[in-house]
This record gives structure tokens, sequence and C-alpha cells, in this order.
């Protein structure tokens, strides 16, 4: 087995809790905590999954087919596992969707397995059911780019992220944003994944790995305090709905920012067999917090439902970094 990067789990460890709690605040109405956690917690996973791409030669088409088997199959596999699950979410919430019999329901959660769309845009023949998983599509559809792109100059990765960021934008903007299969949140995902290919490539962590536990923590305060005032002035962002805040600069900036900081942590702390376990993969961690705004909850005919946010997150396979988290939200009848 490969010896493990102590910083590196310590990273994946704190970011999948930060999944948990950015959505748990969310869902209870705390706009400014799940506002910050939002502007980074994902390109913090994008950042490392590029640090962690292998940079070997490799043909694009092998390098697809690899990721087929690390990314599409784990995405089919708890497609198909959670699926009787949210089916029958959909069930019990059918007048919610405009469906009618058990058949219908079947029919178009199927088929929002094959053809998924914006975990919160559902079509009128699909519904993705697990909307979580949309991060492994996203990821396949970076390294498919990455492996015809990697070998380019540096000036013309930038040049594409920055073409990337434009079509962001316009198709934010012309309502866009719930392409088949997550193809729409490669044009945000792309400039985060290609940061971590850069930061490992100049040895810019290797650099800060090697400070001083004072020097940084200062960089860890300096830029998560950076990152929570301009993400106030920003507002959310998410990759998944390729949702940038008002200005998709300050996006970028306070991803950059929340990730280094949370990089440079990680590598403050020391190894901790929690952190490991938690960040090493093969786990999973459930959190549940209840929705605390009345005004947030779904009804169904007469029935006032509350809502339970359960969240699972899984840091999985060791050797090929992805994240997979899977939240739903089960209402019980009060």
């Amino acid at each position: 087995m490969k010896q493990r990067i102590v910083w590196a789990d310590n990273a994946k460890a704190i970011g999948i809790f930060l999944v948990v709690l950015g959505h748990l605040n969310f869902n209870a109405g705390d706009v400014h905590l799940s506002q910050f956690i939002f502007s980074f917690h994902m390109p913090l996973f994008f950042i490392l999954s590029g640090f962690f791409t292998p940079s070997g030669s490799i043909r694009p088409q092998e390098y697809v087919k690899k990721s087929v088997k690390a990314v599409v199959v784990p995405y089919l596999f708890f497609m198909v596992l959670t699926w009787p699950w949210y089916a029958m979410l959909v069930w019990l919430n059918r007048a919610t969707y405009g469906i009618v019999g058990f058949a219908e329901v079947i029919q178009r959660t199927v088929l929002g397995i094959l053809v998924p769309y914006n975990n919160d845009i559902h079509s009128d023949w699909s519904i993705m059911t697990n909307g979580a998983l949309w991060f492994l599509l996203g990821l396949f559809w970076v390294k498919c780019l990455y492996s015809f792109t990697r070998k380019w100059k540096i000036w013309a990765i930038v040049l594409l992220s920055v073409v990337f960021l434009i079509v962001a934008v316009a198709l934010k903007s012309n309502g866009l944003d719930a392409l088949p299969w997550f193809l729409h949140t490669l044009f945000l995902a792309y400039p985060f994944f290609m940061i971590g290919v850069v930061l490992k490539s100049t040895g810019t962590l290797t650099s800060l790995n090697n400070r001083t536990i004072w020097q940084k923590m200062t960089v860890t305060v300096v830029c998560l305090v950076l990152c929570y005032l301009v993400s106030e002035i920003n507002g959310r962002m998410s990759i998944g709905s390729i949702t940038f805040g008002k200005n998709i600069l300050l996006c970028m900036t306070t991803g950059i920012l929340g990730s280094i900081g949370i990089l440079s942590l990680s590598q403050s702390l020391i190894q901790s067999k929690f952190l490991s376990v938690v960040g090493g993969g093969y786990n999973y961690d459930i959190g549940y917090a209840w929705a605390a705004n009345p005004d947030n909850r779904p009804t169904i005919g007469e029935d006032i439902w509350n809502r339970t946010s359960c969240t699972i997150v899984g840091g999985i396979d060791r050797d090929n970094f992805y994240r997979v988290d899977m939240y739903s939200y089960y209402s019980v009848v009060r």
C-alpha cells in the first residue's frame, strides 16, 4: 500500500465535514456560515483532485478509460444502490413532481440515473434521485478534458480557463445551468482542477509544508478571513449549478483563498488516526440535523411535514482521489 500523505488526508477529512456542516447550516437557514463554506468546499476537492492526478505519460484514450473505471462506475454503483430509497421519497412526494402512478416513479427515476440533470432541477421526464453524485460526473468531464490538455503550455491552460469562465457566465445568464450529465459543471470545475495541477508542478504546497507552524497558521487565518469577507460580498456559489454569486472572479477568489487556507491548516496538524480514517477512504460519515426554519418545510396535501437532513459523505479509493457525498431530505410526519 502506498504511504499516506498526512496533510492530504487531513484536508480531505476537513473538507468532508465542511460539506456536512455547510448543508446542515444551509438547511437551517444560517446563510452566512453556509455561504462561507460553499464558497470554497467544492473548489477544495477539485484542487485536490488536480493535485493528485497522475502526471505520467499516458494516451488520452487510456486516461479516459481509467477515468470511466474510477469515476463513472462508482457513480452508477451508488445511484443503483440508493435508488430504492430515493424512489420511495419521490413516491411520497409524488404530488410535488406531478406523478400519477408508481410506474411513472420508476420510469422517471431510472431515466434520472441515465440522463441526470442539475440536482435542483428536474425535467418533465426524468428525476435525478441522488443529486449529490454530480461531483463524480463533473470530475469525469474534467479528467477527460485534462487528458487532452495536460501537455499544453501554462498560458494556453490559463486562456482556456478564462474562456470557460466566460462560458459559465453565458450559460447561467441564459438559464442553461442544467445540462445533461452535468456537463455544465466542467466550465467552473476545470479552472480549479488545473490550479491543483499547477500547485503540484510548481511545488507550492511542498514549499508551504516546509514552513514553520506559525507561518502556516498565519496563512490559514489570513486566507480564511479574506475568504469570509469576500464571500459576504459575492454571495453563495455552487459548482454543481454553476452558481458563482455576483461576480465570477470573486467566486474564483474565494475558492482559491478558502482552499489554500484549509490546505495550510491541514499541513499544520499532526497525524491523527481519526482524520486519517475519515480522509483516507473507504469510510462514511453520517450527520443529521433538524431544519430550524418552520417556513422551510415541504407540504404534501394538507399535511405539514418536518424535514430531516441526512448527509452521508464518503471518501473512496485510497490511490485515486475522488469524493462521494450523498445527502437527501427525509420527511417524517409530525
